[in-house]
């Protein structure tokens, strides 16, 4: 479940900020320059979408359009880029089928969420309705940091590759 910041008094929340933001360079930190090793950008454009694509399908199984068109449009740039950097790894992993490659993937993302949401949709939209708080109370320069930490500890079935160090491998289908 996501972390709680909203509410809090500023010092907890921007210790739980610098908290997350260490524990990221942290895991991405290390033989970045390894064969079978994602970079940082690579794994975070997969979290930052397999969370878009949560939050899309809770727009519409939970009624949460308005939030969702909310989050768009505050994370529009971050969003940008990370779809950016997803189709920047599609290209180099899968070449000429790269557009083909990266549509079945984003599918399994949200076919994913979509079984999530049907298995316990309380749970999910509980889940997400959380999510979308923590997004939209993150102060503007807390914002990346926000948007990672949320999509980074979400345990919704999809399990991204690892960042160096760690088999580095697209999942064939989300769990």
């Amino acid at each position: 479940m996501p972390w709680n910041l909203s509410g809090e008094n500023s010092g907890i929340r921007r210790a739980k900020i610098a908290g997350a933001a260490i524990l990221m360079a942290s895991v991405f930190v290390g033989s970045a320059h390894a064969a079978d090793c994602l970079g940082a950008r690579d794994r975070d454009s997969q979290v930052v979408r397999a969370l878009q694509s949560r939050l899309m399908v809770a727009a519409f199984s939970c009624n949460a359009r308005s939030d969702y068109n909310q989050f768009v449009r505050r994370y529009r740039p971050h969003l940008a880029y990370h779809g950016r950097g997803l189709q920047s790894y599609f290209r180099k992993q899968y070449g000429r089928s790269h557009t083909k490659s990266l549509n079945r993937f984003v599918t399994r993302l949200a076919n994913g969420a979509s079984q999530v949401s049907i298995a316990d949709r309380g749970l999910f939209c509980e889940q997400s309705r959380v999510a979308f708080s923590e997004l939209m109370t993150a102060r503007s320069y807390e914002a990346p940091l926000v948007l990672q930490a949320v999509a980074l500890q979400s345990d919704w079935r999809f399990k991204p590759a690892r960042v160096c160090e760690a088999v580095a491998e697209m999942p064939e289908e989300v769990q």
